[in-house]
């Protein structure tokens, strides 16, 4: 949040209290909440204040009229203009969609409200911890909206509720929950997380799997999407989500699944999945997830989906159709300065995988750089029933792989020589499913250029 929309969050939460906020402004208002977790936090984090201070007058006003007692003042937080107006109590559509989204009923932070020396005095409790960082790959950040962390591959880290932010195509990072629920999100994936009487999660955009507990009844884990929600009791399941449609993968038990659009409902089961859209003339249907084939292979002749990364290049004279590096972040320094590598990327889309791995699968790279630099190759992989496998790469010299006449260089790697980019998953898993592959020269912007790639059986 910028100083100027900080300024501006102040004036419109001031026009709430004083009973003057216009149409205009509330659009405004609406605007900077659904954009920005430091803007929301502090609107939510003012208002239940404010909501205890006037609960708080109220009672002790009513004690002093029952015993005849004078009660001291209670000044306000806001502006000095404040009139202390309870109108905002109303069903306020923002507020009410807020409170939901984030839970707050257990809250970011809670408040505690103390009578010393004939005062209201007001103290922030310290937040509390509800998941575990089991691991992390890239950069990541976490705020609650008043402070911003950035997170780093190392030790177990603690988490109180707040906002995840993943940057990068080959991020990832592993949430666990005291009860043993574990949730891993990845592929630049922005998430919100609080736990109440339950668990609430809010995945703006990227992948999220969960291997959940068993939750209490009446209680499942409940996920929110731009454009469905899903409750869970317990199951291993897979969200790939952006602001237009919602995939669900279930690989095992059962999740419910509302598309937020019209309200229709499915219930997905084991090996099946469904997507939740902005269309609500079309029915959503529950289908077996497809298997993608064992053999597969891309050659750029036609622009990449947007979900990609690179630029696309068409033929020119003797040289392919191809895809040039474009910059993008590997992880942040702890002064939150970027690391920037430049890399392209192919990913899988809403219906599939890009291809089925085995034991002895090998990728196939056809690539040419105008300098000199070190390659990095990471895979990005599931389970068949969608949930995360783990990511891995290889690193080889920008001299690696048979050059050809025109420059081109084709390396081939087979998938036993990837390693592993977090520990919980030690290797590829045979009969894993490829959703990302992403080609980069590190720090360095050589010209790299892509024209083919492929992963098929060793023997093929």
């Amino acid at each position: 949040m910028t100083s100027i929309d900080s300024v501006e969050l102040e004036r419109l939460i001031n026009q709430i209290v004083d009973s003057e906020l216009s149409d205009v402004d509330e659009t405004r208002l609406e605007a900077l909440l659904r954009d920005d977790v430091a803007a929301r936090d502090r609107y939510l984090r003012f208002m239940m204040l404010h909501a205890d201070l006037l609960w708080d007058h109220g009672a002790a006003a009513s004690l002093a009229s029952a015993q005849s007692q004078s009660v001291p003042a209670v000044q306000p937080l806001a502006s000095p203009r404040s009139k202390w107006s309870i109108a905002w109590l109303s069903p306020w559509p923002t507020v009410a969609m807020w409170l939901l989204m984030l839970g707050m009923a257990g809250g970011l932070v809670s408040m505690r409200m103390q009578r010393e020396k004939g005062a209201v005095s007001v103290a922030l409790e310290p937040s509390k911890m509800i998941v575990t960082l089991d691991a992390i790959h890239g950069a990541a950040e976490w705020s609650d909206g008043a402070t911003i962390q950035h997170l780093s591959t190392g030790s177990e880290q603690r988490l109180a509720a707040g906002a995840l932010l993943l940057e990068g195509d080959d991020s990832s990072a592993q949430l666990r929950f005291d009860d043993g629920t574990r949730v891993t999100v990845s592929g630049g994936a922005e998430v919100e997380f609080s736990q109440d009487l339950q668990k609430r999660l809010r995945l703006r955009r990227g992948s999220l799997t969960a291997d959940v507990t068993r939750q209490p009844e009446g209680h499942p884990l409940v996920i929110e999407t731009p454009t469905a929600r899903v409750e869970v009791i317990g199951t291993v399941f897979s969200l790939v989500a952006d602001s237009e449609q919602t995939a669900l993968n279930v690989e095992q038990g059962a999740v419910r699944m509302l598309r937020l659009v019209d309200g229709q409902q499915v219930e997905v089961q084991d090996q099946r999945r469904a997507v939740a859209s902005l269309n609500a003339s079309a029915e959503m249907q529950v289908v077996r997830a497809g298997v993608p084939p064992d053999v597969w292979r891309q050659t750029f002749d036609q622009p990449p989906p947007a979900v990609c990364k690179g630029a696309w290049i068409a033929r020119d004279g003797e040289q392919p159709n191809r895809v040039c590096a474009v910059p993008c972040v590997a992880s942040r320094k702890i002064s939150g300065v970027p690391v920037v590598h430049h890399g392209i990327t192919a990913r899988s889309g809403v219906e599939t995988n890009l291809v089925t791995l085995h034991a002895g699968s090998v990728l196939r790279v056809r690539y040419r750089l105008m300098g000199e630099a070190p390659l990095r190759i990471m895979l990005g992989t599931n389970q068949p029933g969608g949930s995360f496998a783990g990511n891995f790469e290889v690193k080889r010299s920008s001299r690696t792989g048979v050059v050809d006449a025109d420059g081109w260089r084709t390396l081939t790697v087979p998938l036993s020589e990837f390693r592993p980019l977090m520990k919980r998953f030690p290797m590829p898993q045979d009969g894993s499913q490829v959703s990302l592959i992403m080609v980069n020269s590190h720090e360095h912007d050589v010209g790299l250029e892509v024209c083919e790639l492929g992963i098929h059986p060793m023997a093929h």
